[in-house]
């Protein structure tokens, strides 16, 4: 399942480690896109990342 998220919020008090943090927690999936991200590697780390959690138990 993917999508963005129903209600957005802009903040410069949490940085990506705290909400990876945060989405560990919740066992939900975390994906930084940065200004170095390209379409492949985002590509690949979204496969890599659906094969962790299927194989997650």
């Amino acid at each position: 399942m993917a999508g963005g998220a129903h209600h957005t919020v802009m903040s410069y008090a949490a940085n990506a480690q705290m909400l990876a943090d945060w989405a560990e927690m919740m066992q939900i999936e975390f994906v930084h896109i940065t200004k170095d991200s390209t379409v492949e590697s985002f590509k690949q780390e979204l496969f890599l990342s659906d094969l962790a959690w299927k194989l997650k138990v």
